[in-house]
């Protein structure tokens, strides 16, 4: 039986008497996350007008808001027209009946526990239900309701296991939630366990800790991530005022170290619908060091539809961009149910 790290930090067997049962915890979450209120009292305390309204009580209770200060502070105005705002705050339109929990069908794909086996080469990690911000437009946003910080060894053990099985797996994503919720601990020890697989695959992490909690990069962390096999490391960015001198900055550790740094937009209505924004943001992406990869169109998530736009809304925009702006470009994807997984809109527009 292969060994894995325990939760102390050292190797054994690999049964799960070894840890305390199912339930033991194979990695820890950062101390410290926000409440539920934070996002509120943030805006309050510098907003002393602010009001959230009956409307942002009763989205908070389906679904909580959570940002960081760093975050939040980005925050000019505490109105729809703000482009963080709109990301962060709770909002009556999210009680609309429409749109569905699973709209991509992921839980078809979830091969085992955690892990989401959609594409043949490919393989993504639930590793955290927690986030630095609950974006109000979130996928996953159907899975709110679960509280898995971390998990178990278990969990790792099948992962492991699966993986193993299936050498035609040549990246894992680890995604969640926000894998950099865990401490550089933590993450050290299931990025190893991932690592020692054989044959070895290619490792790429998603995290919105470059935007919203920066500080969180560090030139530890980047090396401790190209140790591990750390190829890419995806962002997303939605809006120019996003991009901070401490985004920027956050950016240095891990292209320095070699570790490939993207993002991932997703086109929103209010927020970056307009292709004279669209260019700013991935001029500006371009030049902090990060390279546009991809434009979602914006799936059919419960609670998220206000911020969907009509496919021919979408190539209207993106058509506007290419007419103002020559610089590079992420690819254009709708995200279809099941099995067909990403197309480009203007291929699908075409048929």
């Amino acid at each position: 039986m292969t060994s894995i790290p325990n939760s102390r930090g050292t190797a054994c067997c690999g049964h799960e008497e070894c840890h305390g049962g199912e339930a033991a915890t194979f990695i820890r979450a950062q101390e410290g996350a926000p409440t539920k209120d934070a996002v509120a009292e943030n805006l309050s305390a510098r907003f002393p007008d602010f009001n959230p309204g009956p409307g942002w009580a009763e989205a908070a209770e389906s679904f909580p808001p959570r940002a960081p200060a760093t975050y939040a502070d980005l925050v000019k105005a505490p109105a729809a027209s703000d482009p963080v705002f709109r990301q962060l705050a709770p909002s009556a339109e999210e009680l609309a009946d429409a749109g569905g929990d699973d709209p991509m069908g992921e839980a078809e794909f979830e091969a085992v526990p955690g892990l989401l086996h959609r594409y043949p080469d490919r393989a993504l990690l639930l590793v955290t239900s927690e986030c630095f911000v609950r974006c109000r437009h979130c996928m996953r946003k159907g899975r709110w309701a679960e509280r898995h910080p971390a998990p178990t060894v278990g969990e790792v053990q099948r992962w492991r296991a699966y993986l193993s099985a299936h050498t035609e797996i040549r990246e894992i994503i680890l995604s969640g939630g926000d894998p950099l919720t865990l401490d550089d601990h933590a993450l050290g020890r299931l990025l190893h366990s991932l690592h020692s697989l054989r044959p070895p695959r290619a490792l790429r992490v998603h995290s919105r800790a470059l935007v919203a909690a920066p500080g969180r990069i560090t030139r530890r962390l980047a090396a401790m991530l190209v140790q591990h096999g750390v190829a890419r490391f995806v962002t997303q960015a939605n809006h120019p005022v996003e991009l901070t001198d401490a985004m920027r900055a956050a950016v240095s550790p891990m292209a320095d170290a070699g570790i490939a740094v993207e993002n991932q937009s997703v086109l929103l209505r209010g927020i970056n619908d307009r292709p004279e924004t669209l260019a700013q943001l991935f001029a500006a992406l371009t030049g902090a060091g990060v390279r546009p990869y991809y434009l979602h169109h914006p799936d059919p998530v419960r609670g998220a539809m206000h911020f969907r736009l009509s496919l021919d809304e979408g190539l209207k925009i993106w058509r506007g961009l290419k007419s103002i702006y020559d610089g590079p470009l992420p690819e254009y994807v709708v995200d279809l149910p099941g099995s067909e997984g990403k197309r480009r809109v203007e291929e699908r527009d075409k048929r």
